[in-house]
């Protein structure tokens, strides 16, 4: 037999009403435009001081592992531990966000400041 006290156990702390997924997922999308205008802090000085390729990945695989790792703190702050699917395409959501809004606004700044052609390419 079924009960509401039973669906209540089994049913996950966060999320339990369409406002809570709401709120999840627009921290979530938060999270992510705060790590792209985080990356930012690596675009800048690559545009302008020239760096190897080796470089430039271990620069990236280092913010991926730190970010990574607070998005780990982040799921378990925010929804009790619990990924969700949409927090993550939210989160890549928010990136994109950033890098298709103020990411475009600063890359034009930057390629004033270099002189650079509009390509954006080096």
């Amino acid at each position: 037999m079924y009960s509401a006290d039973a669906a209540a156990r089994v049913a996950p702390s966060f999320g339990a009403s369409v406002t809570d997924g709401c709120v999840f997922f627009v921290y979530s999308l938060a999270f992510g435009f705060i790590c792209g205008a985080a990356y930012e802090f690596l675009r800048f000085p690559r545009r302008l001081f020239r760096h190897s390729a080796l470089l430039c990945g271990i620069e990236d695989l280092l913010f991926c592992t730190v970010f990574s790792a607070l998005y780990i703190c982040f799921v378990y702050c925010v929804s009790f531990g619990m990924l969700r699917a949409f927090s993550v395409l939210a989160a890549f959501g928010g990136i994109l966000i950033y890098f298709r809004t103020l990411g475009r606004v600063l890359d034009a700044l930057y390629r004033r400041l270099d002189g650079a052609p509009k390509s954006g390419k080096r």
